[in-house]
Formats: structure tokens, sequence, C-alpha cells
């Protein structure tokens, strides 16, 4: 089955709409890796793979898990290591699992656990960590084995080429820390008051976190979408976005098509796009007019257009060029 684009008139002129799965009471994961681009979604009957390799033109199903095979999968943490593989982790028995593509392969890992996977970042085939709130594992054999490390209030974390670990904590300030020595020892750097829900490395240096704010004092309660950034691998931290919305908003996903260009999105209408490494952010007005906006759930790119998941509705891009 290829689902190719459409059209609806509820979002503005410079998004298009891409394609909705048949069934539409699932959730959303959306990955890009060498300019293309994978949907996972999941209708409580099957877990369905998409993949673009035509720039998002067409998204043809290349693989259907039954749901009764992988209880309770969470969508928000999953990781594409090449066109052929991803990793994600299942809810309720905290199991991590590579699906090989072509040829056909499974391997599922039991991670030892009581709370539930939340994140997972992968280097390469091989090396990756995964998270919850007190503890990161990490792998050198693509999780037949891993070792653990424990942490307090992990809210999201990273992993880049040299092997550093970075996450951030939320507990109520966000704070980042960084390990060079495989979680021995931590550098601890607060970075603002306010709610982190992301953590993003463009390269080993330059990083982002997104995050909210309410303001309960205020009534009615205020929202605030916040993002800040680092430019020298999280020693210092700016604050490069913090945009009051009227209604409850909270950003939660963020991805970069190359060094300048890149996209954050989350519930109630909230569309940032950066063309400068993230250095300031606009905001990109995506429905004209509803009264309760859709929550956006991730955000993705192709070769020439970032792609974003709405709960219910389906994928919609716009292209770089709006961008620019």
């Amino acid at each position: 089955m290829i689902f190719i684009f459409g059209s609806i008139n509820l979002f503005s002129a410079d998004w298009l709409f891409i394609m909705k799965p048949k069934d539409i009471n699932y959730y959303f994961a959306l990955s890009s890796v060498d300019s293309s681009a994978f949907l996972l979604a999941n209708d409580d009957k099957n877990i369905t793979i998409y993949h673009s390799k035509d720039d998002g033109l067409s998204w043809p199903i290349i693989y259907t898990i039954p749901s009764a095979q992988i209880i309770n999968y969470n969508t928000n943490a999953v990781d594409f290591t090449d066109e052929n593989t991803l990793f994600f982790p299942i809810e309720m028995n905290n199991q991590i699992n590579r699906l090989t593509l072509n040829p056909f392969s499974w391997l599922a890992s039991r991670i030892n656990s009581e709370l539930t996977i939340e994140n997972i970042k992968m280097i390469d085939y091989e090396r990756g960590i995964a998270g919850n709130s007190n503890q990161i594992f990490i792998t050198k054999d693509s999780w037949e084995n891993y070792n653990t490390i424990k942490v307090n209030n992990l809210q999201c974390l990273w992993y880049d080429d040299n092997e550093s670990i970075t996450y951030v904590s939320s507990s109520p300030q966000a704070v980042f820390h960084k390990s060079l020595d495989k979680g021995q020892s931590w550098e601890t750097v607060k970075i603002g008051d306010f709610a982190v829900t992301k953590l993003y490395f463009i390269d080993n240096n330059t990083g982002i976190v997104i995050g909210n704010i309410v303001d309960t004092n205020s009534s009615p309660f205020v929202y605030k979408d916040i993002i800040y950034r680092t430019s020298d691998g999280g020693k210092s931290w700016k604050e490069v976005l913090n945009s009051t919305r009227n209604e409850r908003s909270e950003l939660n996903d963020i991805v970069f098509s190359d060094t300048k260009l890149g996209i954050a999105t989350g519930t109630s209408n909230s569309v940032y796009t950066t063309n400068d490494g993230g250095l300031s952010w606009q905001k990109q007005t995506l429905i004209q007019s509803i009264n309760s906006p859709p929550r956006i759930t991730h955000c993705g790119f192709t070769k020439s257009k970032f792609i974003i998941s709405v709960d219910n509705l389906g994928l919609y891009f716009i292209d770089f060029k709006k961008v620019k």
C-alpha cells in the first residue's frame, strides 16, 4: 500500500498534507535517516512501518508487526541507525528490540529495570544508550549485553560519536549532566528554571534543549515554550526562545536536517523553525483557525522538507525554502 499527497484546508498554505494511515486511532513515531524518513503507526492492532525514499512523495508499507508481539510499545523512544535497522523499547516488560528489515531479523533484549525505558539513542548499529528516570543502560553489541549507570531525575539523554554520555534532569531546575568516562564522574551545569522535554546535539559542541514553563500564579495560567542552546558542549547555555502561549503547550520534539536548518514542535499548534543552527527561532503558522488545536507528536525531514505528525490527522510537510 502506498500513500501519496492529498489536501486539507485546515492548515496554512505553507503546510501540505502528505498522507494518513487507514486506521486513525494510533500513535506516531517519526524518524529520519540520511534524508529518508520512517513512520511507525500504532493502531492498537498492529505497528505499521512506512518508509519514504523519494523526498516524502510516497510512503510504502515495509513491515507490519502484530501488537500482540509487543505489548504497550512506546512511540517516544525509537531510533534508526540506518535505512535497515531500528531500535525501540517496550513499556511493560522493559525490553529493547532491534528490528532488521532486510534480511529480516529480530532481537529482543530484556532490561533489568522496574521503570519504563523512555529514551534511546544509538551511535551506530552496535553502540547506544537507553534510559529511564534513574538509570542509563549502555551497550556495545546491539543490546545483546549492557551495563547500567545510576542517575537521578533523567528527562532526556544523548550519546555522541566520542561516547560522551549526556542527560538533562528536571526537578525542578533543568540541569545538564555530562560524563566522559562511562558515568564514573559527571560535570553538571544549570541550564534554567523550566521543565525539559528533549535534548538534541547538532554536533559534539552545539546542542539544543527544549521545554516549557507553566506560570500557575497567573489567572488564567501562562504557558511558555522554551529553547536553550549551547555552543561549547554544554559548559554554558543561552536562552534563545521564550514564547508565551494562550493555551497549554508542550514542546516535545526537535530535529535538524543539517547544521543550520531545524524544527521544534509541540502540542497546541507549536511549531518553530531555525535557519541559523538554533541561534534564533521563527514561529510557523500551522493551523489557521480551530478551537482545539490537535497534538503535534513528532517531527522529521526528507531531502527537501520538514515533516510533522499530527494526532488523528496524519503527516504534513513544509519545504525547506519556506524556512530559509
